[in-house]
């Protein structure tokens, strides 16, 4: 007996991912810790004229303390994190998306979906970013700055807000 071949779209997968990623996050029903997202809580910095950790797009600046190069068409990677936990942006070639996590002072991010295309320029910077953005153990926002470090504290990432959107 044969069974016919079935094509899924790309973007079906991704949405699928991505849903399932959120179930598998929101605690298991042995015991284990359910961990809470950003929603309904405040991250603002308070030195800066209260530049909101969500719904601000950030535009990377720096990768290991190395300035980030731009990514495809010359364009600056960037990713905005929504009041509801989730994060989207652009990475240097490709769209990516996925959950947070901020519990107890940590910062989580990550697991992330993107889109597949291959590019000209702008392939090593999202190979590092996406890379990046999943080692993020905390924030802190100076000055129109926000920095992501990771667990042993070393500055992995820094964005400036874009003030112009």
């Amino acid at each position: 007996m044969t069974y016919p071949y079935v094509a899924i779209p790309q973007g079906l997968l991704i949405l699928l991912f991505i849903f399932l990623s959120g179930c598998a996050l929101n605690g298991d029903k042995q015991g284990g810790p359910e961990m809470k997202s950003l929603s309904g809580q405040t991250a603002k910095a308070t030195s800066t004229g209260d530049l909101s950790l969500t719904d601000t797009r950030w535009i990377l600046s720096e990768v290991n303390g190395t300035p980030a190069p731009p990514g495809n068409n010359d364009r600056q990677a960037d990713m905005i994190l929504t009041h509801d936990g989730q994060v989207k942006g652009f990475a240097g070639c490709n769209r990516f998306m996925g959950p947070y996590l901020l519990e107890s002072g940590q910062f989580h991010i990550g697991p992330l979906a993107s889109t597949r295309m291959a590019c000209p320029q702008g392939m090593d910077l999202e190979n590092q970013f996406l890379q990046a953005l999943q080692k993020t153990a905390r924030f802190g926002i100076r000055n129109g700055i926000l920095s992501l470090y990771d667990a042993r504290g070393r500055t992995i990432l820094r964005f400036r807000a874009n003030t112009q959107d």
